[in-house]
């Protein structure tokens, strides 16, 4: 069995999670092992053919780590060295740090000849020193299937820069589809984002009075935190504490297992889809989605998908109205995913053939 080192996000975030289990499924009998906290990826080692360390190795790890004498790039580094293949996967791995100042120095060039990039997109960003940084990182790649094209267009030099669509436009098994009642909203903890900080007062007043309007009209609505590491859940909280009837929302947080997750998504009509991977799978779901737009990264995918329905552009600071914001929501539309899902399975296409190969000399 091969032995491929897989880098990921591993904060319990919906996407993420179901990006790691669509690459160990993929290939059934191929070892793969993710350097990750296991109490934040045990839904992912029920996979048979994925290891990672043990709480006590962790444990050890973050001591290590709290005393200066090692890193998770320094991990990063030390596995990929051994390992056949490394893997990265993910989407905003290319996105430049607020510290990016007192980390340029650092020396971020692939150790593994065979590296991957699958699923990525590239920025946002601000300094001429990250885009050659990460040009440098590219360069020394197998392949990087980027998920927009944007991305791919910022390295026209490089032969080894592809572009697909999201690899979650393929995941799969889904819940079977449903029409669903009410709405759903996938939230966004807007304090702390660049460039969105002063909106969200204007955007959890917007949530709650639709909230109120919904619980006024019947209308079952649910809360989604799809990642509560990164405040999905305080957001939740946010637009419940300007709610006179909180107890008539339902709030359904991502606890590690996504087919949970996704039947609750499941039951709804219609999608306000925060999170990108909820504007993603919400169309998945056959669901009517209205895009809440926090990013270029959307942007740009919309713009490939040639998009044209309704939009909530948060970098506007508009606070609606309710009767606005439900109608907006009831205008959202529903999209065949079909040549998405055909078209994502090229994000896999340079390591299907490294697989191939490799069986061969095998």
């Amino acid at each position: 069995m091969k032995s491929i080192y897989v880098i990921a996000y591993c904060q319990k975030n919906v996407g993420d999670d179901l990006f790691v289990q669509t690459l160990l499924r993929r290939y059934p009998d191929t070892g793969f092992y993710l350097f990750a906290d296991p109490s934040k990826i045990e839904y992912l080692l029920r996979e048979p053919n994925l290891r990672g360390p043990s709480r006590l190795v962790f444990f050890l790890f973050r001591v290590l780590q709290k005393l200066g004498l090692t890193s998770y790039l320094k991990a990063y580094r030390f596995f990929s060295r051994r390992a056949e293949a490394v893997v990265r996967i993910g989407g905003s791995v290319f996105i430049e740090p607020a510290d990016w100042e007192g980390r340029k120095h650092l020396d971020n060039r692939n150790v593994n000849p065979n590296t991957y990039y699958i699923g990525a997109n590239f920025g946002p960003y601000r300094s001429r020193s990250f885009l050659e940084n990460a040009r440098m990182r590219l360069q020394g790649a197998k392949d990087c299937c980027f998920r927009d094209s944007w991305s791919a267009g910022m390295f026209p030099e490089l032969s080894n820069i592809r572009y697909a669509p999201d690899v979650l436009f393929d995941y799969g098994p889904l819940p079977a589809a449903c029409e669903g009642a009410g709405i759903g909203i996938s939230l966004l903890r807007l304090e702390g984002r660049q460039g969105l900080d002063g909106m969200a007062d204007a955007y959890y007043a917007s949530l709650a009075g639709l909230c109120d309007l919904c619980i006024q009209r019947q209308i079952p609505v649910t809360l989604f935190s799809f990642c509560q590491a990164e405040g999905d859940l305080a957001a939740a909280e946010a637009v419940l504490a300007r709610i006179s009837q909180r107890d008539r929302v339902r709030v359904c947080s991502y606890r590690g297992d996504p087919q949970a997750f996704l039947e609750e998504m499941n039951r709804c009509r219609y999608l306000l889809a925060g999170r990108f991977h909820a504007m993603i799978l919400g169309w998945r779901l056959e669901k009517a989605v209205l895009p809440v737009v926090y990013s270029e990264k959307q942007t740009h995918v919309l713009e490939d998908l040639s998009y044209g329905g309704p939009c909530w552009h948060l970098a506007d600071g508009k606070r609606w109205e309710p009767e606005e914001l439900l109608g907006l929501c009831m205008g959202s539309q529903k999209m065949d995913t079909r040549p998405m899902a055909q078209a994502a399975r090229a994000q896999f296409a340079a390591l299907d053939a490294w697989m191939a190969q490799s069986n061969r000399k095998g």
